[in-house]
């Protein structure tokens, strides 16, 4: 049975979804991609510290999209469940965000940095909310009052000394490259099947921005790091690509850009999905091809839920029975009944959790 998703992330990561299986099958070639990338990359400029390299990579991708659009808007960072009930921290939030694009137009990185910082701290809280017992932004919980000063003090001296480092190789390494029509944060005609955002297209180059450290070299703790390409962000790309039926960002070239390395690769998308594919490949057929597989992925999702929405639990005055209003509660006795509302809860919970 294939694996179930909803975003594209989800989808390339995992081997048994039908959008992975696709991928791998029909694009399998993509060793000599990956080892021409890593003959061709350099030393690691930016070493990772003591803040949490994922909240830095976070951090940092805001902070590249409010270097390159001082006007860029973005909510994610404010609609997490936690902060939809606690609406003083959510606008201490959303004040402080405010301030990175301003910043980083006026040359101020150090308020760009710790604006950023706390739009990672945002977003982490509400892609996955289990992550709250360890956020910073947990002791502001129950709070009276918060203000955009003290969340901009959260961003710890390390996360600073990364991200400005990691903003000045992207000055000499990245920037250059990016000219003409600028989008960011892109979605395309699958993202409304399955959730995907690109970072960046610039002039018909779509450009996927990665802080990871790397691969360690052996033996294993030895510190020493090199750059390589993992399949599942070549997939990533091919799914952004793909997810483009209309053809509406004329796509012609697909890149990465590895922020700590400084390593900015392009490859031409006919030459690239051909040498994949170990034969020329059609992309508007592939393209509808993929829809086909959204379109399925989404059918049965919709199924799925229609069944939990069929599941319904009685209501009644009494909680423990469900019996109907005005009939005597059957708690204490037995009848059928209960053990039907008791299953039936029993099923209901057992679809949710399959969702």
């Amino acid at each position: 049975m294939a694996r179930r998703f909803r975003t594209l992330t989800d989808a390339v990561a995992h081997p048994d979804t039908t959008l992975r299986r696709y991928l791998d099958g029909r694009f399998p070639y993509v060793r000599p991609i990956q080892d021409a990338y890593r003959a061709a990359a350099g030393p690691m400029l930016v070493p990772p510290g003591e803040a949490p390299s994922g909240t830095v990579g976070a951090a940092f991708d805001a902070q590249l999209r409010f270097t390159l659009d001082p006007a860029h808007t973005d909510t994610l960072a404010t609609r997490s469940p936690d902060l939809l009930r606690r609406q003083v921290l959510r606008d201490a939030v959303a004040e402080a965000v405010a301030l990175a694009g301003p910043a980083a137009a006026a040359g101020d990185e150090d308020t760009a940095a710790r604006a950023s910082w706390v739009y990672a701290l945002g977003t982490e809280l509400y892609r996955n909310p289990r992550a709250k017992d360890g956020s910073p932004l947990r002791e502001f919980f129950d709070r009276p009052a918060v203000t955009a000063a003290d969340l901009l003090a959260l961003a710890p001296p390390d996360a600073l000394r990364q991200l400005s480092a990691l903003a000045a190789v992207a000055r000499e390494r990245l920037l250059p490259h990016l000219h003409g029509d600028l989008r960011l944060g892109v979605e395309f005609d699958g993202s409304q099947l399955c959730r995907a955002e690109a970072d960046v297209i610039s002039g018909g180059l779509l450009l996927e921005v990665k802080a990871r450290r790397g691969k360690e070299r052996h033996p294993r703790g030895s510190d020493v790091w090199y750059d390589d390409l993992p399949g599942d962000v070549l997939h990533q790309l091919l799914g952004y690509l793909l997810f483009d039926r209309s053809d509406t960002y004329r796509i012609d070239r697909i890149g990465v850009y590895s922020a700590r390395y400084g390593t900015f690769a392009v490859w031409d998308v006919g030459a690239t999905l051909a040498a994949m594919a170990g034969e020329p490949v059609d992309l508007a057929a592939e393209r509808a091809q993929v829809w086909r597989i959204l379109e399925a992925e989404a059918a049965d999702r919709a199924a799925r839920t229609a069944v939990v929405e069929q599941i319904t639990v009685l209501s009644c005055p009494c909680p423990r029975c469900g019996a109907a209003e005005g009939d005597p509660c059957d708690w204490e006795r037995p009848y059928p009944h209960v053990e039907r509302i008791r299953a039936r809860r029993a099923r209901r919970d057992d679809v949710r959790r399959s969702l």
